[in-house]
């Protein structure tokens, strides 16, 4: 079965290679690339034409981008160029825990002059731009905006911004650090950018837009010069060595430890594809050398194929499933939008011709629509933020959506659904340096305008995305998602050195988050207030510890790490995970992930926890069943724990807009704070939180707490918080032996209606038919029944399913007249490379760092096929509409044998009949 989404590419068939045409003088390039060079400048700033005849570029310019010039331009002009012919060292980081030495402030100060490269872009921006008809640009082709730029781009040549300064990039290895190694030196006056390289796009742009003004003043050779030493002389347009390996001189690569192997050659990862668009493409629109031109031809087809494709293992940027990857993980708070945005932007420079293949741009679009399926339009789960939590790229994936779309319909029809038309006139605003992002996206997006496409509709149903390590369901308004970790994907990203994500220790141990408020639907309305009172410790759905929420600083919690014994704590001093590696950390478990029946499905996750500051042996089985607009959350097994902690099982965490903010509990209405209520094991508990999310307790063997507080908390600078919330959690305390839970959740029920019929009837909405071995869950109504065999046990005879011959999640739902669906799912990705990730010991950079990209058995590997034998009580046979890759049947005794092939996590679908 096809499990990348399948598109109509709505351009032309690929034209002729962009190689220079015989007869072209030495200067001279070929059309093509005059295509690609125009569509490029028109991205960043659009073309003279498009003031006069674009009407959201009118309103932009003149509402907005006109003032913002004059004021970038009144700073250009008190900029008073400090440390004049000082050298400018910047090759490591500083972190807000590191003591500053003289070194490091002077590096600090160094780093200021990053904000330069941005207002030098302006300025080319502010003397290429025209103004409207109504309302002239008085900057465009001033002779003082010129001279203005002149001055700083001489400035920093003489700060050591020259032919051979060192743009290693921040994981490469800086000037500094490599004279350490190797005795090599950076030449008399050069300097050393290498943590800057990636704010250095606004400088390389800036060229590109006063190419023809600086070859006039005789100083584009010079220019140029300074420019090509990015790819050329150092280590690659910071940090692409991957893909400019072949233009560097042996000391580049004798300084990166040799060249790139054939699996890495012309794979960027989600920061270098941004640097690719940023400095590499200029460059290669800027250069005249044929010889030249040649290799950055071959070098830009290569890394477009390599890159812009689904990547194996944990590797940067595209997966089989539609997710995007930074650091080994699906990274939506930044990375992936901003990797998503320049990968359709690039497409979109390359529509017609061979540097746009159909491969890549499958790949952009099927991205673009998961992104869609994970998200609720301005937010994204909390555990697919990585270390920015607070992060928010949106604007980047309507970018993307913008460019893609300007050629295909399908994508401006996600556009139109997604986009919100009260942020339009933002498009233009950038990151990372780049302040002026672009100006062309509302040419994409007028041309999606009068295209005649009709918005699509919302994402509805369950969707299971397993290299996210994550299942989303998804009714109305609301996005249910549930996440969790594995031997594969690590647990949270939270570097305490650098106060990012300081406590999310928790936050893969199944956190399930509801948005279901807010215009535009989100996560402060939906109850989810991380900077105010915030518990991060009872994270909805989690079964963890429940940790202090305390200071703590990284050097503190890695001696606290080297002190442990091993997961049992037995004083053995055997470590099975690295100390120094507080975040990034992965289990030995493997039965994480969903299956998937169109709207219904299922969501597994085999818990093991990982030790933090102390040994833990905290394990559980949870699973939640979807259908119905039900979540049915089962727990058992749950057992272990530190000896300090309280194990806890979160049912909500929602924050009060006041104290009147009304929750309920078994129909009492209640308001106001200092409310605690506690229930006994067993008891059967209605609830509703204050964001109309109801919750009917089913079972369990531990009590409930219910609270209304103003809590005190922590943000990730240790600052004291505080905030009223609404609190709901099962408590197992310390170390329990076999706990378990059922509880049922109804997102959105304004009212609590729906939770009144299910309280009264609860069997003709679902049970929890089996909790051993197998979790079975049965939807009446719906005619659906979903497992999770995390052994290889029988059902009850009632079931259709009987078993499995490998653990796997099922689905199957009764369509009547004797005919069955069935999903079968094999959560285990069997990445084929891959070893035990635990005994994988976390490397660190030359910054200090972990290493962020994974194991490295899990880097280049491919999921397993498996063959699973689902063994089905009665006689049944193929259903006439399966597609030619049916699987294989047999029956008899009673019995029938359906044998299907699992890979990568994904759902099989097979419709059977009664035979």
């Amino acid at each position: 079965m096809k499990h990348c989404l399948k598109f109509t590419i709505l351009f032309s068939a690929c034209v002729l290679g962009l190689g220079v045409s015989a007869g072209l003088a030495e200067n001279q390039i070929s059309p093509e690339i005059q295509t690609i060079r125009d569509r490029y400048q028109a991205q960043l700033i659009a073309s003279p034409d498009d003031y006069r005849n674009n009407p959201l570029l009118q309103k932009v310019y003149e509402q907005e981008l006109k003032r913002f010039l004059e004021k970038s331009v009144q700073q250009a002009r008190k900029f008073d160029y400090p440390d004049a012919g000082k050298i400018i060292v910047s090759d490591h980081k500083v972190f807000k825990e590191t003591a500053l030495s003289q070194e490091d402030v002077e590096l600090m100060d160094s780093n200021k002059v990053a904000p330069l490269f941005s207002q030098m872009y302006i300025l080319a921006a502010a003397y290429q731009i025209p103004g409207t008809p109504a309302s002239p640009n008085p900057f465009y082709h001033s002779k003082e905006i010129l001279d203005l730029y002149v001055k700083e781009l001489d400035y920093l040549y003489g700060r050591g911004l020259t032919e051979h300064a060192w743009f290693s990039g921040m994981s490469f290895g800086g000037g500094t650090r490599l004279a350490e190694k190797t005795g090599w030196k950076l030449p008399k006056g050069a300097g050393d950018f290498s943590i800057l390289s990636q704010r250095m796009g606004g400088y390389v742009k800036s060229a590109f837009l006063m190419r023809n003004e600086l070859e006039s003043l005789g100083l584009a050779p010079k220019y140029l010069g300074v420019i090509r030493n990015f790819a050329s002389e150092s280590a690659g347009f910071g940090g692409l060595f991957s893909a400019t390996f072949e233009l560097c001189p042996k000391e580049v690569v004798a300084a990166a430890g040799g060249l790139p192997s054939e699996s890495d050659r012309y794979r960027l990862n989600s920061d270098q594809i941004r640097n690719f668009y940023d400095l590499f493409m200029p460059y290669f629109l800027m250069e005249t050398d044929q010889a030249r031109l040649r290799k950055l031809s071959d070098i830009l087809d290569k890394t477009v194929r390599k890159s812009i494709a689904v990547a194996p293992g944990v590797e940067d940027v595209f997966k089989l499933d539609g997710t995007v990857f930074h650091h080994a993980s699906a990274y939506y708070s930044s990375y992936a939008p901003y990797a998503m945005e320049t990968c359709a932007a690039l497409l979109n420079l390359f529509r017609g011709t061979r540097f746009c293949p159909e491969r890549s741009l499958e790949v952009v679009k099927n991205a673009i629509e998961t992104y869609r399926i994970v998200s609720q339009k301005y937010s994204v789960p909390l555990g697919l933020r990585g270390r920015l939590i607070h992060g928010n790229a949106t604007q980047g994936v309507v970018r993307a959506m913008a460019y893609v779309g300007e050629f295909d319909q399908q994508v401006a029809a996600r556009f139109l659904e997604f986009s919100d038309p009260n942020r339009m006139d933002a498009l233009y605003v950038g990151k990372r340096g780049n302040k002026i992002q672009s100006l062309g996206i509302f040419n994409s997006v007028n041309a999606i305008l009068h295209s005649g496409a009709k918005p699509a509709e919302p994402p509805q149903g369950f969707f299971a995305k397993p290299f996210a390590a994550s299942a989303f369901y998804r009714q109305d308004r609301w996005l249910a998602s549930i996440k969790g970790f594995s031997r594969y994907f690590w647990d949270y990203e939270g570097p305490l050195n650098k106060h990012q994500n300081v406590f999310g220790q928790n936050v893969s141990y199944g956190l399930l988050q509801i948005f279901s408020h807010g215009n535009p639907v989100n996560d402060i309305d939906s109850g989810y207030d991380l900077g105010h009172g915030w518990d991060w410790y009872h994270a909805p759905g989690t079964t963890a510890s429940h940790y202090p929420i305390v200071k703590r600083t990284l050097v503190e919690a890695q001696e606290k790490r080297k002190k442990m014994g091993d997961r049992e704590g037995d004083g053995s001093g055997d470590l099975d995970f690295d100390p120094d590696s507080v975040q990034h950390t992965y289990n030995s478990r493997t039965f994480v992930g969903g299956c998937s029946l169109g709207d219904a499905g299922v969501f597994a996750l085999d818990l093991e926890a990982v030790p933090f500051t102390s040994p833990t042996d905290l394990a559980a089985r949870k699973t939640w069943f979807c259908a119905g607009g039900l979540i049915v959350a089962v727990g058992t097994d749950i057992k272990g724990g530190t000896q300090a902690d309280e194990t806890q099982t979160t049912l909500f965490q929602t924050k009060l807009s006041s104290p009147d903010s009304p929750t309920q509990i078994d129909g009492e209405r209640l308001t106001g704070l200092m409310d605690d209520r506690r229930f006994g094991p067993g008891a059967q508990v209605r609830l509703t939180d204050s964001a109309e999310n109801s919750y009917l307790v089913l079972r369990s063997t531990s009590p409930l707490v219910v609270t209304r507080s103003m809590q005190h908390s922590m943000d990730e600078d240790y600052q004291a918080t505080q905030g009223e919330y609404a609190s709901a959690f099962l408590n197992h305390g310390i170390k329990p032996v076999d706990d378990s839970y059922q509880y049922v959740v109804i997102p959105h029920d304004p009212g609590a209606e729906r939770l009144k019929a299910l309280a009264g009837d609860v069997d003709s909405y679902c049970r929890v038919v089996q909790s051993k071995g197998v979790h079975v869950v049965e939807f009446p109504r719906e005619k659906t029944t979903g497992y999770a065999f995390y052994e290889l046990v029988e059902t009850p005879d009632r079931e259709l399913v009987k078993t499995v011959s490998t653990n796997a999640v099922v689905m199957a739902r009764d369509e009547g007249a004797g005919r069955v669906a069935l999903a079968v799912c094999v959560p285990d990705l069997g990445f084929e490379k891959a070893g035990q990730a635990t005994a994988e010991k976390g490397k660190k950079d030359d910054a200090g760092e972990d290493d962020a990209d994974g194991p490295g058995e899990l880097k280049g590997s491919w999921p397993r096929e498996y063959e699973v034998d689902v063994c089905l009580r009665g006689a049944w046979k193929v259903g006439e509409h399966n597609g030619p890759d049916s699987p294989s049947i047999f029956s008899g005794k009673g019995q029938t044998h359906v044998r299907l092939k699992c890979k990568g996590g994904f759902s099989e679908r097979v419709d059977l009949v009664k035979n």
